[in-house]
């Protein structure tokens, strides 16, 4: 679920980020296919932004709520005969960014109506929040401007407080990420640390990852992105012009989708460490980790002939909730062995930090062509987001604002 307020940059990051994964490229295993209609649309708003002919930018999104279906795709096969796996679904809702305060609805209003409902179930329901901080509103407190003091920890506040109703509800952290957009509008003034350092001085979010540490849950990123790069730039009163005479060159915009499923993987361990400390008689820690679960089946639901070893483990362990303390010291025994599982993607991971991501991407590329199960795909899909993310942490560290570690 994407956290945005009007003129943030919802709709255009997810343009954006559609246009970078529309298609099979050396510098992605995985593709996104929204509908026909939404493609129409996302290419039409994408042509939008970058045009030159026409020097505005789209409207912020007016009032209502449309969720968009993605399907996360890796294809193999030797170029003459493709086939494709589907790995996991991606639904993105895309709204008004004054519904996040209610719109200016009053009480009885907020109670009744519709729209707000759908916006509510949806947050409800989100497996990862990204929360956009709007990048030219940032550049104005950065530079000192009184008017945008209070503004940032405002937000953030007022964001975390629904991230924590949501745990409360359903009994687990979410992974977050923090996505600084415009990030290009930065680069000459402001260094990433510089921004880093400013957005964890807020008294708010510096309490919520205290608390964090302190307790454990999934983890916490930091993101700046660009859409379109120094193409877009701020004159000389403060407002968003295209300059035609710069390349668009897009800047992290996979990131966020890249750590979805890394990060669940690890907010998954965490819940298992967390129960294999002791645990098991709590009934919230159970609660905890079958919602995981649900995510993970849900990812699993792409191919008739998926049989991830996690998975089918896991389903066994709970197929056994309730059972005798005999039947449930075996399904334990069966969750250590599907986080064996993780244990080895972990392996591969260090091998291959052994090499640079170019390589990396030659030797995904050449497993791709011979991918021959649904499993096969999901495990090279995750290595694949892994060698990204270690890319850009590489490339902006301090990026992990909360990170669980681990004993391998």
């Amino acid at each position: 679920m994407v956290l945005g307020e009007r003129g943030s940059g919802k709709t255009l990051y997810l343009a954006g980020l559609y246009r970078q994964l529309s298609y099979d490229s050396i510098k992605s295993v995985v593709t996104l296919s929204p509908n026909n209609v939404h493609t129409r649309i996302l290419d039409r708003l994408y042509e939008e932004v970058t045009s030159v002919e026409d020097g505005h930018f789209p409207e912020p999104t007016g009032w209502g709520v449309d969720i968009w279906s993605f399907e996360c795709s890796v294809f193999a096969g030797d170029g003459e005969r493709i086939r494709a796996f589907s790995i996991f679904d991606i639904n993105y809702a895309d709204y008004a960014g004054e519904m996040l305060d209610g719109g200016g609805l009053d009480a009885q209003e907020l109670g009744e109506n519709q729209v707000i409902k759908r916006f509510d179930e949806a947050v409800e329901r989100a497996d990862v929040f990204i929360v956009l901080i709007d990048g030219h509103r940032l550049l104005r407190l950065m530079r000192g401007e009184p008017r945008w003091e209070p503004w940032l920890d405002n937000y953030l506040r007022a964001r975390l407080a629904t991230m924590t109703k949501v745990a409360r509800k359903r009994h687990t952290w979410r992974p977050v990420q923090f996505v600084i957009t415009k990030w290009d509008i930065f680069e000459d003034e402001f260094s990433f640390e510089d921004v880093r350092s400013k957005i964890l001085a807020q008294p708010s979010l510096h309490d919520f990852l205290e608390g964090r540490r302190e307790s454990g849950g999934a983890p916490i990123r930091l993101i700046p992105v660009s859409v379109t790069g120094r193409f877009a730039r701020l004159d000389e009163e403060g407002v968003m012009v295209k300059v035609p005479t710069e390349a668009i060159r897009p800047l992290n915009l996979d990131i966020p989708f890249a750590a979805v499923l890394p990060d669940q993987i690890r907010a998954a361990r965490q819940e298992a460490a967390q129960r294999a400390a002791g645990d098991t008689g709590n009934g919230l820690a159970e609660n905890k980790i079958t919602d995981r679960i649900r995510w993970f089946e849900r990812v699993r639901r792409g191919s008739d002939t998926a049989r991830a070893p996690l998975l089918n483990l896991v389903g066994r362990y709970f197929d056994n909730r309730g059972a005798t303390p005999r039947g449930k010291a075996n399904a334990s025994a069966a969750l250590e062995q599907a986080f064996q599982w993780l244990d080895q993607l972990a392996e591969r991971r260090q091998q291959a930090a052994e090499y640079e991501l170019s390589e990396l991407r030659r030797i995904h590329r050449a497993r791709q062509a011979r991918i021959e199960s649904h499993n096969a795909a999901l495990c090279l899909a995750i290595e694949s987001f892994d060698a990204r993310l270690r890319e850009f942490e590489k490339a902006f560290p301090g990026s992990f604002l909360l990170e669980r570690k681990f004993t391998e």
